[in-house]
């Protein structure tokens, strides 16, 4: 989170805002969900779990939010939320074609929104439900715990895998 300048709140404020997010009804309405749930009708959820991360939950003093919200979501429920990042998740999202439901502008990826967390959760649910078989790569002792997480991996692979074959710097770092 570091290239982005994110910072979070300090310890005390990031403890409050954790635990308030933990015993809220809106987290605890998630309880038990998975990430291939996530669909359409997911996004007064999304939106209300939007609101309390960038408002009373907020753990993160700088404007990236979304990013640094996303992956304490993924700590907190690994089956339901995948972590969201700007090189990869984000930058995806904004290439891809205009009439895709979960296209993003180049400027949402710069500057995250409630529209962008709701379109990415429903991105990677739609592909949860899309892959057969997804959760016979879960595997609890390495990097691949949990469906979002094998989603993630495979989506930073991709790009890794995209920008060596064209020859690009960020392949290498």
């Amino acid at each position: 989170m570091a290239s982005q300048k994110a910072r979070l709140v300090d310890y005390s404020e990031f403890r409050q805002a954790v635990k308030a997010l933990c015993d809220g009804e809106v987290l605890q309405s998630c309880e038990g969900k998975l990430l291939a749930g996530l669909d359409g009708s997911s996004q007064p959820l999304l939106r209300q779990l939007y609101q309390e991360l960038s408002g009373p939950c907020r753990i993160m003093a700088s404007d990236s939010f979304v990013v640094g919200s996303s992956k304490l979501l993924h700590h907190l429920l690994p089956d339901l939320f995948p972590p969201v990042d700007r090189k990869y998740t984000l930058a995806i999202l904004s290439r891809l074609p205009k009439t895709d439901p979960y296209r993003i502008g180049t400027m949402q990826c710069q500057h995250p929104d409630d529209d962008v967390f709701v379109k990415a959760m429903l991105f990677y649910g739609h592909v949860a439900r899309s892959v057969p078989n997804l959760g016979r790569l879960v595997d609890r002792r390495c990097m691949s715990t949990s469906i979002p997480k094998v989603l993630d991996n495979a989506m930073i692979s991709w790009c890794y895998l995209t920008l060596r074959a064209a020859g690009g710097r960020d392949a290498e770092e």
